[in-house]
């Protein structure tokens, strides 16, 4: 069965740009290990919007782009950290932290929250990309369901083809029909 990878339409570029918040000028350049503390995984737990990321150090106020696939429907949108909050992190591997976020996804989706990203948004015709560590190369956005579970990652260039920059196992709970490449995880764990 071939996988899918979550690519955003137009209408992101527009958000996104709108979304625009602090973070480095593309000419700073963002190192692996700021990179890794930078993306993380945007979930309902109960009724709180949350953001699990390995990062201990996030303010609250800190805006986050949230971006995420809801079932094929593509959206966007901006929220702000409100606090740590241990029932976020809950069941989470050492080494994340889990961040009570103000913003909206829809009740379970899975997003990616990106802190600190400036863009600049590029578009073509397998959709857009987002130059999250200012190197001139484009980061794109992938999941795929496992048995049980969604590989999140984030490329620079193509997915599958591209360097593997991010990865996430988000353990779902229940069974999925599984659709990953073994290049979405080979390296990283479960």
């Amino acid at each position: 069965m071939p996988s899918r990878a979550t690519v955003f339409p137009p209408a992101l570029v527009l958000g996104l740009i709108a979304a625009s918040c602090g973070g480095p000028a593309p000419d700073e350049g963002v190192e692996p290990a700021e990179f890794e503390q930078r993306i993380g995984a945007v979930f309902h737990r109960g009724e709180v919007l949350c953001l699990l990321l390995r990062n201990d150090t996030v303010a609250a106020d800190e805006p986050v782009w949230i971006l995420a696939d809801e079932g094929g429907t593509f959206t966007h949108g901006t929220g702000n950290v409100v606090g740590e909050r241990e029932q976020c992190a809950a069941a989470a591997e050492p080494g994340y932290s889990g961040y009570e976020v103000a913003g909206e996804l829809t009740t379970g989706a899975l997003g990616f929250g990106l802190l600190g990203a400036t863009g600049p948004v590029l578009g073509d015709s397998t959709g857009y990309r987002v130059d999250i560590d200012g190197d001139g190369e484009p980061e794109s956005f992938r999941t795929c369901p496992s048995s049980e579970a969604v590989h999140m990652t984030v490329w620079t260039g193509e997915p599958l083809t591209g360097t593997r920059r991010w990865h996430h196992y988000h353990y779902l709970g229940y069974d999925v029909e599984p659709a990953c490449d073994p290049r979405d995880y080979e390296g990283t764990g479960p």
